[in-house]
């Protein structure tokens, strides 16, 4: 996902063996640098953990100030803010809920709509 201002790119990690490892769930925090002419470079300042297992979908609301996912293997769904002017992620702010209905979390480009 890339911040509204273009100097962000968030990315989820994901343990993709046979026993996904949740404290290997995390989502990475990429400034972006443009190097001219035509070409950028990614620094990364960041990386929290997703609160649980498997982040699978994620994006950026309100503007760039609140990042949401959902962790596929655990049903949970995880809520931050971000600060959009450095694009850190706030690991105080999460919130973390466990729909009842695990179809809430079912994959679905239309998820996050705002």
């Amino acid at each position: 996902v890339i911040s509204p201002n273009g100097n962000y790119v968030y990315a989820s990690n994901r343990d993709v063996s046979k026993n996904p490892n949740p404290s290997r769930s995390s989502i990475s925090v990429f400034a972006v640098t443009e190097d001219p002419p035509n070409s950028f470079s990614l620094t990364l300042v960041q990386k929290v953990s997703s609160l649980g297992n498997y982040p699978r979908y994620f994006q950026l609301l309100n503007g760039g100030s609140d990042l949401v996912l959902v962790n596929q293997l655990d049903n949970t769904f995880v809520s931050y803010e971000v600060n959009p002017v450095d694009g850190l992620i706030d690991t105080n702010s999460a919130v973390i809920s466990k729909p009842k209905s695990p179809a809430l979390l079912q994959p679905s480009y239309t998820l996050f709509q705002q």
